[in-house]
C-alpha cells in the first residue's frame, strides 16, 4: 500500500481559523506475484504519481494492469504517468466508472485552479472493462461492486 500525504487546496477558508484547505491522504495498493503486478488507482498530482511510479519499480515486477477503482479524479488523473513509465499496462475501469469519469470531466478546471500546476497536463482515462474478472499470473482478481461510497458505482 502507498500512501500519499494530505495536499493542501487553494481556496477559501472554511473557518476563521485553522489550517487551510487540504484533501485528505489517499493510497494507491500493489498486488503482485513472482513475475507481473496490478496496480490499484493512481493518485490525483504529477508528484504522487511519480512516488507511486518510483515505489512500483521498486518492485521488480512487470506492471501488467492498472485498476481504477471508481470514477473520482483523485484515483485515476495520475494515471498518465504511471502509463509514461509503464507503457505496456494496460489501464482498466468498469463501464460505470468509465461513465462517471466522463460525466465530471468538466470539474478539471476546478480541480486544477485548487492544485495550480499539480495535476498532470493530460488527463488519460482508463478503458471500460465489461468482465468482472481480470487475472494476475493466472489467478483471478473478481471486481467486486461496492455500489456507493465516497462515489456512485464503487468497486473493490
Amino acid at each position: 500500500m502507498f500512501t500519499a500525504p494530505e495536499k493542501e487546496m487553494v481556496g477559501d477558508r472554511a473557518r476563521l481559523f485553522g489550517p487551510p484547505p487540504a484533501f485528505d491522504p489517499s493510497t494507491s495498493t500493489l498486488i503482485f506475484g513472482d513475475e507481473d503486478a496490478v496496480l490499484v488507482d493512481t493518485l490525483a498530482t504529477v508528484a504522487e504519481a511519480e512516488a507511486l511510479a518510483d515505489w512500483v519499480a521498486l518492485h521488480h515486477r512487470n506492471l501488467t494492469t492498472i485498476y481504477i477503482t471508481h470514477g473520482h479524479f483523485d484515483h485515476y488523473s495520475g494515471l498518465s504517468v504511471l502509463l509514461q513509465r509503464f507503457p505496456d499496462a494496460r489501464a482498466i475501469t468498469t463501464p460505470k466508472s468509465w461513465e462517471l469519469m466522463r460525466a465530471q470531466s468538466h470539474l478539471m478546471p476546478l480541480f486544477r485552479k485548487r492544485w495550480p500546476g499539480q495535476l498532470p497536463a493530460q488527463i488519460v482515462l482508463p478503458e471500460a472493462y465489461d468482465d468482472e474478472v481480470f487475472t494476475l499470473e493466472g489467478h483471478e482478481l473478481r471486481i467486486i461492486e461496492q455500489g456507493r461510497t465516497d462515489a456512485v458505482d464503487t468497486t473493490s
